[in-house]
């Protein structure tokens, strides 16, 4: 019971950060009536709280998450007002919580390595300016690595200063540019991607 009450805190407050604002326009108040979608997101984070996701394997587990984060709440609501961009925040948000519990749990930390980092305008303005305005890299190839990041965002600028909400299944160029240059800076750093948004979403 304690267990299923605080994972409910966890998406709750992931709920509210995906939906906040202008983020979701529609009705908010029965979004957290959606069983399926909040088990669906509970039992992968147990399932990676309790190492039972491999790292070769993430990447797809974590796809097939979001896509079927997302299909939940257009058939709950029947509409297409909850995007890839509203899910992302839910899923990653809900993560960077539960992340929380291995505070004390540092054997667990491990794995959530490979989790993303959550997307909103905050911390996207920040990777921009982070990737952009750092002096050049000494290391050749990071250095090669780190304009190789800016010009793929440069060519795409229109997509990545989309507001997050709006980016749909069929387009995520502006998440993928995004989680490419966190794990990027994130790794300059000695941080894993999720760390990276601990450390500097208002740095």
């Amino acid at each position: 019971m304690i267990e299923q009450k605080m994972f409910g805190f966890m998406y709750e407050s992931a709920l509210r950060d995906a939906t906040l604002q202008r983020a979701f326009e529609g009705e908010k108040k029965h979004l957290s009536k959606n069983q399926e979608a909040q088990e669906l997101v509970r039992a992968f984070t147990l399932d990676l709280l309790n190492g039972r996701i491999a790292n070769e394997v993430f990447d797809k587990r974590f796809k097939e998450l979001l896509q079927e984060v997302e299909n939940s709440f257009k058939r709950y609501l029947g509409n297409e007002q909850f995007t890839f961009g509203n899910a992302q925040k839910l899923v990653n948000m809900t993560i960077k919580y539960v992340y929380l519990t291995t505070y004390q749990q540092p054997d667990r930390r491990k794995y959530f390595t490979k989790c993303h980092c959550p997307m909103d305008s905050i911390i996207k303005a920040k990777v921009w300016k982070e990737l952009k305005n750092q002096e050049p890299l000494q290391n050749a190839e990071l250095e090669n690595r780190r304009q190789e990041l800016i010009a793929k965002i440069k060519m795409n600028k229109k997509e990545y200063d989309m507001g997050w909400s709006k980016v749909l299944s069929t387009n995520k160029l502006q998440y993928e540019l995004f989680q490419n240059a966190v794990c990027f800076l994130a790794e300059l750093h000695g941080l894993t991607a999720l760390e990276y948004d601990y450390v500097f979403w208002q740095d």
